[in-house]
């Protein structure tokens, strides 16, 4: 296999041959990037609204209320939504939330993450 690297711009800066060792190294160190990415994300946004989104469901904390709200994306006839009943520890339990993230989490699956860390969710159906 053959691995063609480029700039921003797309300039093609180097070719090299992988083999399976190579290929191995490569994704270890992306998956680490992706998991300092996540801690910059959470240290940069501890100021006003921080949001995490998905195609099936949406978190938005603010650290400054200690508000903490979900939707579920999925469910357009209902609208279910939800908010924290207990702020106590918001941001470790953000922090594993955010540690967990992917593109196919539901609401009620963060909400249960949430939970394990201490933060108390309500969930309502927002057409009542």
């Amino acid at each position: 296999m053959t691995l063609q690297i480029t700039d921003a711009e797309g300039n093609k800066t180097k070719c090299m041959d992988l083999n399976n060792e190579s290929i191995d190294i490569i994704v270890k160190y992306l998956k680490s990037l992706k998991e300092a990415k996540k801690v910059a994300d959470l240290t940069e946004y501890q100021k006003g609204i921080t949001i995490l989104e998905n195609e099936h469901s949406r978190f938005e904390v603010d650290f400054q209320t200690k508000s903490l709200d979900c939707y579920d994306l999925d469910d357009k006839y209902n609208d279910t939504k939800g908010f924290n009943r207990t702020s106590r520890s918001i941001k470790k339990a953000w922090a594993e939330l955010v540690a967990n993230w992917n593109d196919e989490m539901r609401m009620y699956a963060g909400c249960q993450i949430l939970s394990q860390n201490g933060i108390r969710m309500h969930t309502y159906c927002g057409m009542d």
